[in-house]
């Protein structure tokens, strides 16, 4: 059996740390570079999972925040988003779950 290799992009650590970045390519003349983060696939069992994670916070501060954007438009539609869960041939399909946290 043979396994896929990891990759694995790390931002430095310090007294505030490091930003890690990705970004598509501008379009100077026509549409812009995308940018796709995908989980990966497996022919014979379950598919990789994603997750887009803030921490806990230290204990002096507030955690992250997750944001999902889509930007301005100067003509034409702005972009959309969507959240959706795949087919199920033998069994359910997944849900979508929102959770406000105590406090």
């Amino acid at each position: 059996s043979f396994v896929g290799g990891d990759m694995l992009v790390n931002a430095g650590a310090g007294s505030s740390g490091g930003m890690a970045e990705f970004k598509g390519g501008q379009g100077l003349k026509s549409t812009g570079g995308s940018v796709t983060i995908s989980a990966g696939l497996s022919s014979m069992t379950s598919s990789g999972n994603l997750l887009v994670n803030s921490p806990d916070s230290g204990s002096g501060g507030a955690s992250g925040s997750i944001l999902v954007n889509t930007g301005v438009s100067a003509v034409g539609s702005s972009g959309t988003i969507t959240l959706s869960t795949g087919y199920a041939s033998g069994s359910n399909g997944g849900a979508i779950g929102v959770q406000v946290g105590a406090g």
